[in-house]
């Protein structure tokens, strides 16, 4: 059962009592119904509540580009849509750095990740942090790259760096297929889902200013 019908019943109890009750034996408050804004976090959903909806196409959004940030998204494609866990996807993507990242030699860089899905065929509620999945905060990411690529091994799709530090330039990926693996816990909020992601990064050796910023929409389906 959805909040505000709960709300709705929790009034209708609490206003048949008071009619019932001698008086000053109950006092109904309002009881204020749900908005969006009340809807921070949901950890445990019923498969019951959802309401199957349309699955958004993907799309991108280059946030960055007005507050003049240091990573340009110029054109990013993924397809199919939805994703299919255990089947191949085909995306490419032009993206080019004004400067070189990290600013500093040594340095460092971090994405902040803001993570929703849609709920009730229209509700857009932010997902926890749990077990690294969600709304988390990736830190060290020169770190996690150098130890996933080492210098020994080519930089994939054909990238001219895959490590840090990373010189300005425009870095091209043609259409590329990629095997998307079912992961051997995936959340059941990912199974079947319409999700957003806000994806920013931010230079550490440079007092940790923004760099980028990206948002996607995209659907997946087990």
């Amino acid at each position: 059962m959805r909040i505000d019908a709960r709300m709705r019943i929790v009034t209708l109890v609490c206003a048949v009592a008071a009619l019932t009750t001698a008086p000053g034996g109950v006092s109904c408050a309002r009881i204020p119904t749900q908005t969006e804004a009340d809807i921070n976090v949901v950890t445990n959903t019923n498969a019951d509540d959802l309401q199957k909806a349309k699955p958004v196409k993907f799309s991108y959004n280059d946030c960055g580009a007005t507050k003049g940030d240091t990573v340009a998204f110029k054109s990013l494609s993924l397809t199919p849509s939805p994703i299919v866990w255990g089947e191949n996807v085909t995306f490419s993507a032009d993206v080019a750095l004004k400067t070189a990242l990290p600013a500093s030699a040594g340095g460092d860089l971090s994405v902040s990740l803001t993570v929703k899905r849609r709920i009730l065929g229209k509700e857009w509620v932010k997902m926890p942090c749990v077990d690294n999945v969600g709304s988390c905060k990736v830190t060290g990411l020169c770190a996690k790259l150098s130890k996933e690529l080492p210098p020994s091994q080519p930089c994939p799709y054909g990238l001219p760096a895959c490590r840090c530090p990373f010189a300005a330039s425009e870095y091209d990926v043609p259409l590329t297929s990629l095997f998307v693996p079912v992961p051997p816990s995936l959340p059941s909020w990912l199974e079947d889902s319409s999700v957003y992601v806000e994806a920013i990064a931010h230079d550490e050796s440079d007092g940790g200013k923004e760099v980028a910023c990206l948002e996607l929409y995209f659907s997946l389906s087990k």
